[in-house]
């Protein structure tokens, strides 16, 4: 038995074992236990001292008509409550175990270093089919989730079927600016937020959404939050303004072994763009050219003055107006390329792969990103399930 103030629990094993606890006038917890790695048990399956398993709870507060107001989302996992909920926290916080908030319940990050413009924030993951809504939040001196105010708050909402943006200023909600969600309960998203000197441009699924003229200044946010009913894959942030054309030397060369990634967005009445692999003797190891009235991408290198033989399998995936990611491997035999976490073709190598020094992009694009790497190796995608609140949320890696 858990007891707090205006909360009381017990275990009833009924058909499907809920859970139902009294609370406030209005108020009704329900809930259910499962294994880890199983169904949600039954009478038959009384759990032992050594089973491992997770308590979902919710809370369902009514209004006067008896229609629901708000949901409070709890999980007890290894003796602890998860909370994302505000007044729970604060009813309830020094009087309970109460762990830090993790992936699906809740997530705070400190911004590690001020945001600039020509930074963008990119949030990836997926939403629980029972969601009725998500939000992700920019913050001015946050130390919890209590009294700071909201400079960006977007609410996904799929109980409304829009999506609001609005801000939190000294305890008061500004004016509420909406538009249809094209999302779903169950659905993946991809949410994109760039800054710029005055505005946010907000994304979805890497095509413009929403343009977000700020309330406070873009210097005065602190931390970020993403909460309730959502599974997280991937934070970044990262990036700058480049002017186009751009070309740059590529610091310790681009080696067999190293990955450069670049983050950029097709113009909306764009014909075609080049991203160039160079060699300091004026050869072109890699020539990539998307060209949107061929609607083909041409694969191509240069050699002593020559073109190569063009490759064009596979169509352009690229759509003007959208971003784009773009990922290259240089592997022992070829250059692997990832186009929107999608494999897109391998051109094999027909110069020196070791003696790549620079890259060079022309044309009809945008670009908000250019970063290098080592290539992983084996490593599977991660994701991101104890990530504890007030981590640090960190640029990635510098830009070139």
């Amino acid at each position: 038995m858990t007891r707090g103030e205006d909360l009381c629990f017990g275990i009833h094993y009924c058909d499907s074992l809920i859970i139902s606890a009294a609370g406030s006038t209005f108020a009704w917890w329900i809930g259910y236990l499962k294994k880890s790695d199983g169904p949600v048990f039954y009478n038959s399956q009384i759990t032992k001292p050594s089973d491992d398993f997770n308590l979902y709870m919710s809370k369902k507060i009514f209004d006067y008509e008896g229609f629901p107001k708000e949901w409070i989302r709890l999980a007890l996992n290894n003796n602890s409550i998860v909370v994302d909920n505000k007044w729970f926290y604060e009813k309830l916080g020094r009087k309970i175990n109460i762990s830090d908030p993790i992936f699906g319940h809740a997530l705070l990050r400190r911004v590690k270093e001020p945001i600039k413009p020509g930074q963008t924030l990119i949030v990836q993951g997926y939403t629980c089919y029972e969601s009725r809504r998500f939000t992700i939040n920019f913050h001015k001196k946050s130390v919890d989730f209590i009294g700071d105010d909201l400079p960006l708050h977007i609410s996904v909402r799929f109980d409304e079927l829009e999506i609001v943006f609005n801000s939190l200023l000294s305890d008061q909600w500004g004016k509420e600016e909406r538009k249809k969600s094209p999302f779903f309960p169950g659905d993946n998203f991809d949410i994109r937020i760039r800054a710029h000197d005055h505005k946010f441009e907000i994304f979805v699924d890497r095509k413009p959404f929403f343009e977000y003229f700020y309330r406070l200044p873009l210097n005065e946010i602190t931390h970020f939050s993403v909460s309730a009913d959502t599974d997280l894959s991937k934070i970044h942030w990262s990036g700058k303004y480049y002017a186009i054309p751009h070309e740059t030397t590529i610091p310790g060369g681009f080696a067999t072994g190293k990955r450069l990634l670049i983050f950029g967005q097709v113009k909306e009445k764009a014909m075609s763009f080049n991203i160039s692999l160079l060699h300091k003797s004026g050869d072109i190891a890699l020539h990539f050219n998307p060209r949107f009235d061929k609607k083909a991408i041409i694969r191509n290198d240069l050699t002593h003055g020559t073109w190569g033989r063009e490759e064009r399998e596979g169509k352009n995936v690229f759509e003007k107006g959208s971003l784009f990611d773009m990922l290259i491997d240089n592997t022992k035999d070829s250059f692997k390329i990832m186009i929107n976490d999608h494999y897109y073709a391998d051109f094999a190598h027909r110069t020196g792969a070791h003696a790549i020094h620079g890259l060079r992009i022309e044309g009809d694009v945008e670009v908000s990103g250019i970063q290098i790497m080592r290539t992983p190796i084996n490593t599977p995608p991660v994701k991101q399930c104890n990530m504890q609140k007030n981590d640090t949320l960190e640029r990635g890696l510098p830009e070139i």
